[in-house]
């Protein structure tokens, strides 16, 4: 989101340019964990899918990124050898986190608001918490068998327990509660929507599950393409997508679960773990420039602007905008409009289409 302001002050006359919120749309980037052939792919918003890491894995599972761009991964490994790894924008790769640590058959993996990072394992009944320095502390115990991890919008910190089919909800200081115990059947990825329910994949029951943000069961979101789904993530539009580990694929949900069919599959055996990325299109330059000189103005826009509307008031306290239309000409690139320049003070802004 982008706001612009440019002021011109001339003959003790000021100008104002303003430019409306402008919301970029967004292309949505997916990283799915590809546990059976030690791989991390990257599928863009079309669904096209590419290797984006395969060295230091080892049957890596959750997937999480950081505010710097550092994507972390859960080596699962086996109960002897699980690992966290960092690996760079730039794809170097680094050991963040051994089993000295407690990593027991690592599987889910989040990262908090202050990139601490919080880990799952099927081997221990610890969840482990990382300093981003890499320095690890017992965050909490629960049962064997944890799964996915995902927080709520207040910090909250929920687990899903394979064996017990049950999801358990950790305050920040590590006070657990159970949040939901109905009509699991093997739970592995969760996730929440924008309104704050939580979804959980039933890994042996084929379907995903919906609460609401108090722990309701609000019945079966989606039941059809699904084979063992495993990890699930939302995107910015809020269709959810499911990694069907024996399916081989991506699925993908509309808001009100209808199943819109494989999303991916190249590159994936096994997938585990998704993680999304929005990542902002480019959006126009609208910078909007005003010079005055002598009883003309002039306004110039960039033509890549070409959808933008020009307008102008006399009052911003309860302004009633009005389109100029009168043709620019192009200069260089530019839009430029002169217009005779009137007393009193006038506003201009570019508005979005």
């Amino acid at each position: 989101m982008k706001y612009s302001i440019q002021l011109t002050i001339h003959l003790f006359l000021i100008f104002v340019a303003t430019l409306f919120l402008i919301c970029a749309s967004q292309a949505d980037t997916l990283y799915v964990s590809s546990f059976s052939n030690n791989t991390i792919m990257k599928f863009t918003s079309e669904g096209i899918g590419s290797v984006f890491a395969n060295t230091g894995l080892n049957l890596p599972a959750g997937l999480a990124f950081d505010r710097a761009g550092n994507l972390y991964v859960a080596n699962f490994a086996d109960f002897r050898d699980s690992t966290v790894v960092k690996i760079t924008p730039g794809g170097v790769s680094s050991v963040f986190a051994t089993n000295s640590n407690w990593l027991y058959a690592s599987t889910g993996l989040v990262i908090d608001h202050a990139d601490n990072v919080y880990v799952a394992n099927e081997g221990s009944t610890i969840i482990n918490k990382f300093k981003p320095s890499g320095v690890g502390t017992v965050f909490a115990t629960t049962h064997f068998s944890a799964e996915g991890l995902a927080f709520d919008n207040v910090g909250n910190l929920y687990v899903a327990n394979f064996s017990d089919n049950r999801i358990v909800k950790f305050t920040s200081q590590g006070v657990s509660s159970v949040f939901a115990d109905k009509n699991l059947s093997g739970p592995m990825g969760v996730a929440f929507d924008k309104s704050g329910n939580l979804y959980a994949a039933n890994f042996l029951g084929n379907t995903i599950e919906k609460f609401s943000p108090a722990g309701a069961n609000l019945g079966v979101f989606a039941s059809t393409g699904l084979d063992h789904p495993f990890g699930i993530a939302f995107d910015s539009a809020g269709y959810l997508y499911a990694a069907n580990f024996y399916g081989n694929t991506i699925e993908k949900f509309s808001p009100d679960g209808a199943d819109l069919g494989v999303f991916a599959s190249t590159g994936l055996k096994g997938p585990s773990y998704i993680t999304i990325v929005p990542e902002p299109t480019v959006v126009p330059d609208t910078s909007l420039h005003i010079v005055a000189s002598g009883n003309q103005i002039s306004l110039s826009w960039p033509v890549s602007a070409s959808n933008y509307i020009l307008q102008v008031t006399t009052n911003l306290s309860s302004p009633l905008w009005i389109d100029l239309t009168v043709s620019p000409v192009i200069q260089d690139l530019q839009y430029v409009l002169t217009n005779k320049l009137t007393s009193g003070s006038q506003f201009y802004r570019l508005r979005s289409p």
